[in-house]
């Protein structure tokens, strides 16, 4: 699988919202937060495991998108 820039940045944009959910909560907007690299207690780890929940929800979208074809 090739990842598109388009694909890294929707990538990014997931792990850096569930990232602000475990640091601040779900309501992390409403409390005017954002996503702090350097401030975040969020781990490597973490981030890894996001990125690769990211990925299998892409691929089950791309699934279901082909069989609707």
């Amino acid at each position: 699988m090739k990842l598109t820039e388009q694909d890294k940045q929707d990538a990014c944009g997931y792990i850096m919202h569930e990232a602000s959910k475990i640091a601040y909560g779900d309501d992390y907007k409403e409390k005017g937060m954002h996503f702090d690299l350097k401030k975040t207690t969020v781990t490597v780890r973490e981030i890894v495991d996001l990125f690769i929940e990211w990925l299998k929800m892409k691929i089950e979208s791309e699934k279901n998108n082909q069989k609707t074809s």
